[in-house]
């Protein structure tokens, strides 16, 4: 065997593990992105308003 030939072997790789590693980082990415947003908007109050009548001092005097 030749060092032409080691050199060969040494500098092939196989870039299919690294394709499928990036792929399952940008789905963790995107399913972590969208957990924190779902659980953002849960956590936020909703402020419900409630009719209420407001009497002022003269609609009280007219009342009476």
């Amino acid at each position: 065997m030749t060092d032409k030939n080691k050199t060969a072997k040494v500098l092939e790789v196989n870039i299919t593990y690294a394709r499928v590693a990036l792929m399952l980082l940008a789905l963790n990415l995107l399913g972590t992105g969208y957990a924190l947003t779902k659980l953002s908007m849960a956590a936020e109050p909703v402020e419900e308003v409630t009719p209420t009548e407001v009497t002022t001092t003269s609609e009280e005097d007219t009342s009476s």
